[in-house]
């Protein structure tokens, strides 16, 4: 590439204001200034709030307050299991462990489909 062209790409990122350089006779290339082309302007887009996105902020939290608490209690039965002596208690806090393990499971996956609702919600026009 040119030298005179790689300065003047310099210079138009840079922000100066950009000048035509000196090229060589034999050069054919026509170098186009930001002068040359109009700036657009940015168009406006307003972010409003739409059912999917609503649907999927309340998945999203509910679901981890859900995922939260039953993992909490799963825990807390899966220590008292530990610590347990009686047969049929261990039995209970084992079950019950494992239904509250089940249960904040699903509730992360809810959580989880809920922020791709969010998320996916910003590709949809607002109204």
């Amino acid at each position: 590439m040119n030298r005179s062209i790689v300065c003047l790409l310099l210079l138009s990122v840079s922000g100066l204001r950009a000048q035509t350089l000196p090229i060589k006779a034999a050069d054919t290339q026509v170098i186009a200034t930001l002068d040359q082309y109009p700036a657009q302007p940015a168009r406006l887009h307003r972010i409003g709030w739409n059912y999917q996105r609503t649907i999927g902020l309340t998945l999203m939290l509910l679901g981890g307050w859900a995922s939260y608490e039953t993992h909490r209690v799963a825990e807390k039965a899966y220590t008292a299991y530990r610590q347990a002596g009686d047969h049929e208690e261990i039995k209970r806090l084992y079950d019950k462990a494992v239904r509250y393990d089940r249960l904040s499971g699903w509730s992360y996956v809810g959580m989880q489909t809920g922020f791709l609702l969010f998320v996916w919600s910003f590709d949809l026009p607002a109204k």
